[in-house]
C-alpha cells in the first residue's frame, strides 16, 4: 500500500501462497564399476522432475570439464526413467549388434564425480548443466598403472591401486582391452585374480602357473569385476584399461656361425642389460638341465657385453670337433638369481652351427670332404657330400663346389667331358688339361688312360703283336702300397651264406665313401673255413685300400677319417635286414703297408701299368677271356690270340686251322694243299702274282704284272707302264724282263712294246716315265702349259734379269719349277725381278734370292711374298727394304741394325743422337755465321749467300753417295751403235750399260764421301727403335717418327744457334776480354 515502508523482514507478516523450486536433491551418492554398464541408479529424488530431464557427469563441479563415461557416451549424459516412487539414472546399455559400448571407462574415484542436472522440456546444451545433483563414485583399479615382468621368470601383479576392490575382481593381459585373444605365453591364460588387499593396494596373481613365457613386448592390463550376470573369462569381458605390462626379454632371432670360426651372438629385445646372461643348450629352454653341452664346449653361462647400442655374447673360436646343429639360446635377466639351469627358461632364439665349406656332416660332427667329392657345407641337413662326375676328382680334400672337380689323372678335357688319354699318351696330374703328354719316341702305352710315364713301353717290332712288344718276360705279380686298418663286426662267427653279401656290402660302402674303384678295396674276413668257428673274442676284419704309389697311400692316411668309414659301413649293414645284426667298430688306426697282388693263372701284369687287384691282370697271348667263367682259357683249335688283353680268341680264316691249342699268331693258321694264302685267307692269286700250284703266290718279275686274277705261269706277266721288254721274247725264257723307258721318253700303257712317246723340245724326263706329265724343262728353260695344264713347250729364260731357270719339278711334286730370283734380286712376278740396293757390311745384298722354305710358307721369318724371296736377318718387306720389329736403320739405303732390348737404352740412344745431330747443325751454323761476320770487316768478304751455296753443294754431293754407278745407262746413239756391232744369232735385246771399271767406281765413291765433312748422327735409327716402345706393333709410327724429328729440326736448330751465340757473346767474349783476348 502507498505510504508503507517494507524495511525489514518483519514487514511481511501476511502469507500470500507457496513458491515451488523444481530440481533434484543434491545429496545423491551413486556407485558404478569400471568396465560395466552404469544403469538403474535410484532413487533419484527431487521436485518437479520429469523424464525429459537430463543429468551429466562433470569433474571439478557443475560447469566443469565434460567427462566421457563410455565409448558410446562421450558427453557423460544420463537419462531419467520413472520408478514407483521416484526416478532412476541410466547412462546407456551396451549392444554388440548395434555397435553400442556403454561400459564405464572413467578412472576410479573415491570422492566421486559431480552429477549435474538440467530440466525442462527444451533441449539442454552442455553449458546448461549447472545444478548439482550429488556424486557418482567409480569403483575398480585406477588407470595409468605399470608393471614389469621378465620372460622365463615368475610374474605377479602386486600393488595394483584399486577403489573398493572385491574378491571377484580380475585383470587380464591383452593386446587391446575387450577384443582379440589372450596373449600366448602369459600364465593362466593371461587372467590374474584378486588375492588380497591392503588399503587401496591389491595383489593379483595369475590363476595357474606364474611363469611368464610370452614373447617380449608391452601389453594392456584390462579389468573385469565378476558378478552373477558377468563372467570374467573371455577377453571381451575385460573392457576397462588400467595400464601397461612390460614383458622384458630378448627377441627370438637366429644366429648362424661356422664350425672352426669365430662366433658372436647379437641380442636385441626389451629392457635388456649388459649384466644379463645367456645359456646355449641342445634342448628347449623349458627343459634345460645342465650348464654343459655335449656338442659345444663352452664355459657357461655367457655374460652379455655392450657393443655400441647393441648387446652381444662372445663365444670365441669354435673348435673343429664342435657338433653342428641347431642350439637354443636361453636368457636370464640380471635382476634374478641365474645360478640354476632352470632359471634360463626364456628363449632368445637359436644358434645355428653349420659345417664350413669343404666339410660335410657325419658321425655327429663336421668332417673334411675328401678327394673326389665336393661339399658346399651348411646345416647338418644340407651339409652333404657330393661325388664328382665320372672320371673327375679334386686335387685336395676341401672342395666346396662342382667347379673344383677336374679330370683325374689319365683323363683330359675334351668338349666339356673328361676323356681317357689315347694309347701312346699319359697324364699324371689332376686337372683340366686339354691334351695328354706324349710318350717319348718309339714308346707307347698298352692301354688308354695311362697316368704315368712309367706306362710307356717299347713299340712292337714288325711282325710281333700289333700293339706292343711282348717279347719281354711277362710278370704275374706286383707290389703296391695299401692303407690298412682293422674293424670288428661284433660277433665271433659269420654264417658262410652271408659272407659274399657281407663282403660286397662293405666294399661298396667304402667305395662310396672314398670315391675309389671297389676293385682296389680288399676286405679279409678272419673265418677261413666253410663252417666257421667260434672264438673267445671278436676277430678283426682287415680292410685294405690299395693305391698305385706310396705317396698316394701316405696322403690317404692323412686325409681319410676312419670313423666316417666305419659309420658308413655300419649304416650300410643296418639297411640290409640280413646284415643288420652286425655292429662295425674300429679296432686299429690306419697304416701303410706293402702288399703283393698276384695274377690268376694264364694272366699277367700289363707292362707299365700298376695293378691293384686281380681284375687288372690281362690274359696272356694264346689264352682268351671267358666272360661267363671270368677266367683265362687256352684258345681252342682253329683260334688264336696274339695280344695281352682280356679279349676272346680270334678264329682262323676260312679253310684254315691251327695244329695245337693256345695259338698265339695267325701265322699258325695254315691253308690246305693247293691253295694260296693271302692275308690269312686261302684264295686265288692276286694281280701281279702267279701261282704254280705250290700253295704259295710268286710275284711277277720287277716292273711287270698280270692283267687278271688267277695267273698260273710267269709268261702271263707283262711290262707295266713306263717299262719295255729288254729284247725279243724267247720261248726258253721263264719270264719277261722289263727295262725302264729311257730319259725323254715315256710309255703309258701295259704291255711289252717299246717306249715310242717323246717329251717336247728342251724337255727331259726320268727313266720309267709313264706320261707327258713326267716331262720337265731342262736348265735355262721354263715350262709353258696348254689349256688342260699339260706341258706344251719349254721357253728360254735368257732375257729374264735377276732370275734363273733351274728346270725340273718342284721337289716332292709334279709341278714345274718356275724362274727364281738370284742373290741381290727380288722377284716381283713370275718373270720379273728388281735389283736390291741395300747391302750388308760384308758387301752382300740383303736380298738372298729364292729359298724353298719361303716358297712353302711366305709367313716365315725373313720371307717375302709368294715367289719365295728370302731376306737377310734384320730385313723384310718389298725389296727387303723394311726393318722388322726390333730393328732400325739410319737411312733408307742402309742395312737394318738391331735395337737395344732395354727401353731405357733406346730412349738414351735417341736422346744422344738428337743432341749430336743438333750440335752438328748448330756448330755449322755458328761457324758460317762467324765467318760471315768476320768477313764483313775485311776486304775479302765472304758473303752469307756464297756460304749457303757451298753448304747446299756439299749436301748435293752427299746425295750422290746413294747412287749405284753401275746402273747408269748409255746414250741412245751409243746403244744403237753397240747393237749394230753386236754379234748375235737372233734376239739381241739385252740392256747395255756403261762398263765402269771398279777403280773408277771406288774413286768416285771416295771423292763424294769427302763432301760429308761432319757425319750426321743416326737420329732415324734411334727414332725408329723408340717408336716401337711408344706405339708397339705400329709400322706407320715407326716410319713417321724420323719425319717428325726432321719436321722440327729447323726450329730446334734455330734455338740451338741462338743459345750458342748467346754463350759466345755473353760468356766467352767477356771472359776473353778479362783474360786479355780481344774479339771482333
Amino acid at each position: 500500500m502507498a505510504g508503507l515502508a517494507c524495511a525489514g523482514l518483519e514487514s511481511f507478516p501476511l502469507p500470500a501462497g507457496h513458491l515451488q523450486v523444481d530440481g533434484p536433491y543434491a545429496d545423491h551418492l551413486f556407485n558404478c564399476v569400471r568396465g560395466k554398464d552404469c544403469n538403474g541408479l535410484q532413487p533419484f529424488r527431487g521436485a518437479g522432475l520429469t523424464p525429459l530431464d537430463r543429468v551429466t557427469v562433470r569433474n571439478g563441479g557443475c560447469g566443469g570439464a565434460v567427462q566421457a563415461v563410455s565409448v558410446s557416451n562421450p558427453n557423460g549424459l544420463a537419462a531419467l526413467e520413472p520408478t514407483v516412487a521416484s526416478f532412476s539414472l541410466h547412462f546407456g546399455t551396451s549392444d554388440v549388434q548395434l555397435g553400442l559400448d556403454h561400459t564405464v571407462l572413467l578412472d576410479a574415484s573415491e570422492t566421486g564425480y559431480e552429477l549435474c542436472w538440467c530440466g525442462g522440456p527444451e533441449p539442454c546444451s552442455l553449458e546448461s548443466f549447472l545444478v548439482s545433483a550429488g556424486k557418482l563414485r567409480i569403483e575398480g583399479p585406477y588407470v595409468n598403472q605399470e608393471i614389469s615382468c621378465s620372460i622365463g621368470q615368475p610374474c605377479t601383479m602386486p600393488n595394483i591401486r584399486s577403489m573398493n576392490a572385491t574378491p571377484g575382481d580380475r585383470v587380464m593381459v591383452l593386446s587391446a582391452c575387450g577384443a582379440g585373444a589372450a596373449v600366448q605365453g602369459i600364465p593362466g591364460g593371461g587372467v590374474a585374480q584378486y588375492v588380497e588387499a591392503a588399503d587401496d593396494m591389491v595383489l593379483f596373481n595369475f590363476i595357474e602357473s606364474s611363469l611368464l613365457l610370452s614373447p617380449p613386448g608391452i601389453f594392456r592390463l584390462c579389468f573385469c569385476r565378476q558378478s552373477g550376470e558377468v563372467v570374467c573369462e573371455t577377453p571381451q569381458a575385460f573392457r576397462a584399461p588400467l595400464g601397461l605390462m612390460t614383458a622384458a626379454g630378448p627377441f627370438q632371432q637366429t644366429t648362424t656361425c661356422i664350425v672352426g670360426g669365430s662366433c658372436t651372438v647379437q641380442l636385441s629385445g626389451i629392457d635388456l642389460h649388459p649384466e644379463d646372461v645367456l645359456l646355449v643348450s641342445e634342448t628347449l629352454c623349458e627343459a634345460v638341465a645342465s650348464f654343459t653341452s655335449k656338442g659345444l664346449r663352452l664355459k657357461q653361462p655367457l655374460s652379455l657385453q655392450a657393443e655400441g647400442a647393441a648387446l652381444q655374447a662372445l663365444l670365441g673360436s669354435l673348435p673343429p670337433d664342435t657338433t653342428p646343429g641347431t642350439y637354443q639360446l636361453c636368457w636370464c635377466p640380471a635382476n634374478h638369481a641365474c645360478t640354476s639351469p632352470a632359471s634360463f627358461r626364456a628363449a632368445a632364439g637359436q644358434l645355428q652351427l653349420n659345417c664350413p665349406e669343404g666339410h660335410f656332416f657325419a658321425d655327429s660332427r663336421s668332417v673334411p670332404c675328401g678327394r673326389g667329392f665336393y661339399c658346399p657345407g651348411g646345416s647338418p641337413g644340407s651339409a652333404l657330400r657330393f661325388p664328382c662326375p665320372e672320371h673327375e676328382t679334386t686335387d685336395h680334400g676341401l672342395a666346396s663346389t662342382r667347379s673344383q672337380c677336374a679330370c683325374m689323372a689319365g683323363y683330359f678335357l675334351d668338349s666339356g667331358r673328361c676323356t681317357a688319354c689315347d694309347q701312346g699318351c699319359y697324364k699324371a696330374e689332376v686337372g683340366n688339361a686339354l691334351e695328354c703328354d706324349d710318350c717319348p719316341d718309339n714308346l707307347t702305352t698298352l692301354l688308354t688312360g695311362s697316368v704315368s710315364s712309367d706306362s710307356c713301353i717299347a713299340v712292337a717290332d714288325e711282325g710281333s703283336s700289333p700293339d706292343v712288344d711282348l717279347a719281354a718276360s711277362l710278370i704275374n705279380s706286383s707290389d703296391v702300397s695299401a692303407l690298412t686298418f682293422n674293424i670288428s663286426l661284433g660277433t665271433d662267427w659269420v654264417d658262410p651264406s652271408l659272407k659274399p653279401q657281407l663282403l660286397a656290402t662293405l666294399r661298396r660302402s667304402i667305395a662310396d665313401s672314398t670315391n675309389m674303384d671297389s676293385n682296389s678295396i680288399e676286405v679279409i674276413l678272419p673265418w677261413a673255413d666253410a663252417t666257421g668257428r667260434r672264438l673267445g673274442e671278436f676277430p678283426p676284419v682287415v680292410i685294405r685300400l690299395k693305391f698305385s704309389s706310396m705317396a698316394e697311400a701316405n696322403r690317404s692316411v692323412q686325409e681319410t677319417d676312419v670313423r666316417v668309414l666305419v659309420s658308413d659301413m655300419d649304416n650300410a649293414l643296418k639297411q640290409n635286414a640280413r646284415l643288420s645284426g652286425f655292429i662295425v667298430e674300429t679296432e686299429s688306426t690306419p697304416t701303410v703297408l706293402s702288399v703283393t697282388v698276384m695274377c690268376p693263372s694264364f694272366s699277367a701284369k700289363p707292362p707299365g701299368v700298376p695293378i691293384l687287384s686281380e681284375i687288372d691282370c690281362l690274359c696272356i697271348p694264346g689264352f682268351g677271356f671267358d666272360e661267363q667263367l671270368g677266367t683265362c682259357i687256352a684258345c681252342p683249335l682253329g683260334e688264336f690270340k696274339s695280344t695281352l688283353a682280356d679279349t676272346e680268341c680270334q678264329k682262323c680264316p676260312t679253310s684254315k686251322s691251327t695244329l695245337e691249342l693256345g695259338a698265339v699268331s695267325v701265322q699258325q693258321c695254315k691253308c690246305g694243299g693247293g691253295l694260296h694264302e693271302e692275308g690269312g685267307v686261302c684264295t686265288s692269286c692276286e694281280v701281279g702274282f702267279y701261282c704254280t700250284g705250290t700253295g704259295y703266290a710268286e710275284r711277277c718279275p720287277p716292273n711287270s704284272t698280270t692283267i687278271s686274277h688267277g695267273a698260273r705261269t710267269a709268261t702271263e706277266c707283262l711290262c707295266t707302264a713306263g717299262y719295255q721288254a729288254q729284247g725279243p721274247w724267247e720261248a726258253s725264257q721263264q719270264a719277261t724282263l722289263c727295262d725302264p723307258c729311257p730319259s725323254g721318253r715315256y710309255k703309258s700303257t701295259l704291255g711289252n712294246g717299246v717306249c715310242f712317246q717323246a717329251c717336247p723340245s728342251n724337255a727331259d724326263s726320268e727313266p720309267a716315265s709313264t706320261a707327258v706329265d713326267d716331262c720337265y724343262c731342262i736348265h735355262g728353260y721354263v715350262a709353258e702349259l696348254d689349256s688342260t695344264g699339260k706341258l706344251d713347250r719349254c721357253s728360254s729364260c735368257a732375257l729374264y734379269r735377276g732370275l734363273v731357270c733351274t728346270g725340273g719339278f718342284i721337289a716332292g711334286t709334279t709341278n714345274h719349277s718356275m724362274p727364281r730370283a738370284i742373290q741381290g734380286w727380288y722377284q716381283s712376278g713370275i718373270t720379273q725381278a728388281a735389283e736390291c740396293h741395300v747391302a750388308l757390311p760384308t758387301g752382300e745384298s740383303v736380298c738372298t734370292g729364292f729359298a724353298w722354305r719361303c716358297q712353302y710358307d711366305p709367313s716365315l721369318k725373313g720371307c717375302g711374298d709368294r715367289f719365295g724371296n728370302e731376306c737377310a736377318e734384320g730385313s723384310s718387306g718389298m725389296l727387303c727394304g723394311e726393318c722388322p720389329e726390333g730393328w732400325g736403320r739410319s737411312s733408307s739405303l742402309q742395312y737394318c741394325q738391331p735395337c737395344a732390348q732395354d727401353p731405357n737404352q733406346r730412349a738414351a740412344l735417341l736422346s744422344a743422337s738428337i743432341l749430336v745431330d743438333l750440335s752438328r747443325i748448330t756448330f755449322v751454323n755458328f761457324v758460317i755465321a762467324a765467318l760471315a761476320a768476320k768477313g764483313a770487316g775485311t776486304s775479302l768478304k765472304l758473303h752469307t749467300s756464297m756460304i749457303r751455296i757451298l753448304q747446299a753443294w756439299v749436301a748435293a754431293c752427299s746425295i750422290l753417295l746413294s747412287f749405284n754407278l753401275n746402273q747408269l745407262e748409255p746414250f741412245s746413239w751409243s746403244q744403237e751403235q753397240d747393237q749394230d756391232g753386236a754379234e748375235c744369232d737372233g734376239d739381241c735385246q739385252q740392256l747395255f750399260k756403261f762398263a765402269w771399271p771398279q777403280e773408277v767406281s771406288d774413286a768416285m765413291q771416295f771423292l763424294l764421301s769427302l763432301t760429308a765433312i761432319i757425319p750426321q748422327a743416326s737420329v732415324a735409327f734411334g727414332a725408329e727403335c723408340q717408336a716401337e716402345v711408344l706405339v708397339p706393333g705400329s709400322f706407320a709410327a715407326k716410319q713417321i717418327a724420323p719425319a717428325l724429328y726432321y719436321f722440327c729440326v729447323p726450329l730446334l736448330a734455330l734455338v740451338g744457334t741462338v743459345m750458342i751465340c748467346a754463350v759466345v757473346a755473353y760468356i766467352l767474349v767477356p771472359l776473353g776480354n778479362v783474360l786479355g783476348f780481344h774479339f771482333n
